[in-house]
């Protein structure tokens, strides 16, 4: 059995029992990128909600989208205004903390200069529940 599929039709049978309604084919591009291992279920449950609530509050969105220089967990568009959505979804182990946090500081300014390269008006960084944010104080 595929397990994308899978993926796709345990999601559309939970989202059934809810109010929640979001576009079909950003969930079946989401699943499929969580059956090629692109990202994890949480990752493409935050992808899922961050989109259907930029939709609800009128931005057109792409997932997975970008341009040359710079790659979005999600790409937002209201007007002239143009948001870069990165998510992270990664907990790292005792053992992996220092690295992970050397890592994701500069994976966030790489990303806030890229998004500035590219002409993009705005970043935004979504972590988990309970996790600090790893921005620098400088920015």
């Amino acid at each position: 059995m595929n397990s994308g599929l899978s993926i796709l039709e345990k999601g559309l049978e939970i989202l059934s029992k809810t109010k929640f309604r979001p576009q079909l084919n950003l969930i079946r591009q989401i699943a499929a990128s969580i059956e090629r291992g692109e990202a994890s279920i949480i990752h493409g449950l935050a992808e899922v909600l961050i989109s259907h609530y930029l939709i609800h509050i009128g931005w057109s969105i792409e997932v997975e989208a970008g341009s040359r220089t710079i790659k979005c967990d999600i790409l937002a568009r209201k007007g002239a205004s143009t948001i870069c959505v990165e998510i992270e979804s990664a907990v790292p182990s005792i053992d992996d903390v220092s690295a992970f946090l050397t890592n994701s500081i500069r994976k966030i300014i790489r990303k806030i200069v890229n998004a500035g390269r590219s002409g993009m008006n705005k970043v935004a960084f979504a972590f988990p529940v309970g996790t600090v944010p790893l921005i620098p104080l400088a920015l």
